[in-house]
């Protein structure tokens, strides 16, 4: 009997002993818990339900935005001064709140990489050479074609219409959205072999080009031939002889110092040169729509802009090339005939990969 009550004593003890520590431990944990809670309220002023206790003097500060923009030219370029623009004035019209941050020259990417670093999101605006990437959005070949624009209103005109419509909706496959299109002008060439007038000074002759297919063989059928390199690449490889002549605008020609390595330069106006602005659909979609608005008019107003600028500084390069002994030559209308008649099959080429609004006119601004 003692036995029994001794044992039923010790269990007892042993219950309440254990108990009492489980008690103490839950204590342990439970009242740091407390003070932490009771810290986050007072000091970090959250509410019991999680909204926060909002501070007029800090409103704003948890809302900027920072967004990267990587191109790959020159900053005193047309484009790269719509860039600069661009940035200025989306950081204006969100009284500060947007933040673009421009970097020029390929610093972050070159044009080859640029596209799937957007698509990855190692990046949020890109603007492009569109002629880099017309073998994979083949709706953008149109844009590639020689001589299909008169000038660069009668491109806008085009860009403002549905076709534009179409061309912007291209690389949506990717994942990606085209804002607008950025201008560069129209294309020149210039070589340090001979003046080229006619379809036959380009035989011999070998030019860097874009990675466009398009370019390739409108090149090649008027008796060129091509090397396919990065922007950047352009000047090392005309100082070294591995091509001896290339295609550009006259604000490429001018702030890359291609004209230092060459002798002539042809002003033919043969082929467009622009920049398609895009950004990731998914991260453009997850802006708040005040955000986009005000980015949209930013880029806008840049790209207008950039075509005062391409008019001022298209003047101010001739004048500064010639000057330094570049001999210039200017199209006859007998010539410009001659390449147009030259580069006409292309079109048909064109013509059959495309969407019919966009083949019927091709077709339409075939060289007769």
């Amino acid at each position: 009997m003692f036995y029994l009550l001794y044992d039923y004593t010790t269990k007892g003890e042993a219950d309440r002993m254990r108990l009492r520590t489980l008690a103490t431990g839950a204590a342990f944990v439970l009242v740091p818990l407390t003070l932490i809670v009771f810290l986050l309220i007072f000091i970090g002023r959250i509410d019991p339900a999680g909204a926060l206790d909002r501070d007029p003097e800090q409103e704003g500060l948890e809302a900027i935005l920072t967004l990267r923009m990587s191109h790959v030219v020159a900053e005193n370029t047309p484009k790269g001064q719509a860039a600069r623009y661009f940035a200025r004035r989306a950081a204006e019209l969100s009284g500060g709140r947007i933040r673009v941050e421009v970097f020029p020259n390929g610093a972050l990417f070159s044009d080859i990489s640029e596209l799937d670093a957007l698509r990855r999101g190692d990046v949020d605006l890109i603007a492009p050479a569109a002629s880099n990437w017309t073998d994979r959005y083949i709706e953008w070949q149109v844009l590639d074609l020689p001589f299909i624009f008169r000038d660069l209103d009668d491109l806008n005109a085009v860009l403002n219409g549905p076709l534009g419509t179409l061309l912007k909706e291209a690389p949506e496959r990717d994942g990606l959205r085209t804002l607008l299109f950025w201008h560069s002008g129209l294309k020149q060439i210039t070589t340090n072999v001979r003046p080229v007038l006619w379809p036959e000074d380009f035989r011999g002759l070998v030019f860097r080009r874009m990675q466009s297919s398009t370019i390739a063989r409108y090149l090649e059928l008027l008796g060129a031939r091509t090397v396919p390199a990065p922007f950047n690449q352009t000047f090392p490889l005309l100082e070294k002889g591995v091509v001896n002549s290339e295609e550009n605008t006259l604000t490429n020609i001018y702030s890359k110092k291609f004209y230092t390595v060459q002798t002539d330069l042809t002003l033919s106006d043969h082929g467009y040169l622009g920049y398609p602005v895009l950004v990731n659909d998914a991260f453009w979609r997850r802006l708040p729509p005040d955000d986009r608005a005000i980015l949209l008019k930013a880029l806008e107003e840049a790209g207008a802009y950039e075509l005062r600028l391409i008019r001022e500084l298209e003047a101010r390069a001739l004048k500064e090339m010639a000057a330094s002994g570049l001999r210039i030559h200017r199209l006859t209308a007998d010539e410009r005939t001659a390449w147009e008649q030259a580069v006409a099959p292309l079109y048909d080429e064109v013509a059959v990969r495309m969407p019919p609004p966009l083949r019927a006119f091709v077709e339409a601004r075939k060289p007769r």
